[in-house]
């Protein structure tokens, strides 16, 4: 019994270590793509980033070093990635890693709400 608690909580270690590392990344991925799209650059980082576009033209690299989906989320104002967590992840990085297990646990959280409305209607 006790080798299966130790194989469950590893599991989750590890869990909780990819979902801090996917948030990093999409931290480091959103403040690239804050600063792409800013318009209140210095003339040398509008230079260095007119420098690395070329660059990337020239070796036929993506153009934008970000995805559409971090440039739109940086657009549309306010972004849970641009506040630090507590706990290093948030939701939005388990929905990404355990997508099966999200969708089962949101349908579990609606049948909860609606059993204690039903409840509290009668």
């Amino acid at each position: 019994m006790f080798t299966y608690y130790k194989g469950t909580r590893r599991c989750l270690q590890y869990a909780i270590k990819d979902a801090r590392a996917l948030r990093r990344k999409q931290r480091i991925d959103y403040f690239k793509a804050r600063k792409e799209t800013s318009f209140h650059l210095k003339r040398s980082e509008r230079d260095k980033i007119e420098a690395d576009i070329k660059h990337r033209q020239d070796r036929g690299l993506s153009v934008h070093g970000c995805s559409a989906e971090m440039i739109f989320r940086v657009c549309s104002g306010y972004d849970p990635l641009s506040l630090d967590s507590k706990v290093g992840f948030d939701a939005s990085q388990l929905e990404i890693l355990f997508p099966e297990e999200m969708n089962a646990y949101r349908r579990w959280q609606n049948v909860g709400i609606l059993t204690c409305r039903s409840l509290n209607t009668h």
